[in-house]
């Protein structure tokens, strides 16, 4: 398990919308605040499972295309925000 202290994207954090992440799993990462999964990139068919985080476990700000998102699991909002 990834543990991100900065609070955001546990598994991947992009640093723009124009970030691109492609074909990966991104299984039980955690942030503390946003984006258990992936935080604010684009996502190409990838598997995002059993992530966690306060807001958008899966997945937050991103844009998901083609991707599994399954049990990941939200304090406030969402499994994907």
């Amino acid at each position: 398990m990834n543990y991100d202290n900065r609070g955001y994207g546990g598994g991947v954090y992009c640093d723009g919308a124009d970030a691109l992440i492609t074909n990966c799993i991104l299984l039980g990462n955690n942030a503390y605040d946003a984006g258990g999964g992936e935080y604010y990139g684009t996502v190409n068919d990838c598997v995002l499972v059993s992530n966690s985080a306060y807001n958008g476990a899966g997945s937050c700000n991103g844009r998901l295309n083609r991707c599994t998102v399954r049990n990941n699991i939200a304090t406030n909002e969402g499994g994907n925000h």
